[in-house]
């Protein structure tokens, strides 16, 4: 056991994995023997024999009048090792629900190419409830543009099961292009004001406003509860206008 380094994970400091070593390379020792072999004062030798066995990988073995210690088999250190990830991944669990609950800063995904778009939808679909709406500002120009192949069928699958409705604003053509669908409400923006013609579009979702360039393929996913609440209130107002 030259590296000894690798045990600090488990709780061990530098004394401790001094005094493992030579208890698990041979027969039991004492405290001496120990303090001899280790170059440890012994007061240094108690307390980390004291650790050891509150962590499970030293035990006191009878010698008389005087104790001795040996190690537990190394494979005893897979069940610390195991005991020490249960409690690491419990407090990452409980840090990351702490910056959900409280962090105010949004966070921004930015994602590129075909496939980068088709993970924005998939994505999509997964997250929004059965019966949930999502609203979205469609930016296509159908002679240059063809948001089908963005969509994966496990999307499609997901949005029909799942009952999903959603508001749309968009342009005339646009409107004209799309079948119709009970689960689906399009409203059209005149030609005069219409902003489709760069391309973008925009949708609102549970915490997350997606903006998605389909000229250069790019999706900015934007999670913020505060940001999509005031996306959807401006399009609510604007679908209400139309």
């Amino acid at each position: 056991m030259k590296n000894t380094n690798s045990l600090y994970a488990l709780g061990f400091t530098s004394d401790d994995s001094h005094i493992y070593e030579p208890l698990v390379r041979g027969d039991a020792l004492s405290v001496t023997e120990l303090a001899s072999k280790t170059k440890l004062y012994r007061p240094s030798v108690y307390h980390a024999l004291e650790k050891l066995i509150r962590l499970g990988a030293v035990s006191e073995v009878p010698a008389g009048k005087r104790k001795k210690y040996k190690a537990l088999p190394p494979k005893y250190l897979k069940e610390l090792f195991h005991k020490q990830e249960e409690v690491v991944i419990q407090e990452i669990m409980r840090l990351e629900d702490a910056t959900v609950l409280n962090s105010k800063v949004p966070n921004v995904i930015v994602l590129k190419g075909k496939q980068g778009l088709t993970i924005v939808y998939d994505q999509m679909m997964k997250e929004i409830k059965k019966g949930e709406l999502y609203y979205r500002y469609q930016a296509i120009d159908t002679d240059v543009l063809d948001l089908k192949k963005y969509m994966s069928q496990t999307a499609r699958i997901l949005r029909n099961a799942k009952e999903l409705e959603r508001y749309v604003i968009t342009n005339e053509v646009s409107k004209k292009a799309t079948n119709p669908h009970h689960n689906r409400l399009i409203k059209v923006l005149p030609d005069s004001d219409s902003p489709f013609k760069h391309g973008i579009g925009q949708i609102m979702y549970g915490n997350k406003t997606a903006i998605i360039d389909y000229h250069n393929e790019t999706a900015t996913i934007i999670e913020s509860e505060s940001i999509t609440e005031f996306q959807k209130a401006v399009f609510k107002a604007l679908f209400k206008r139309l």
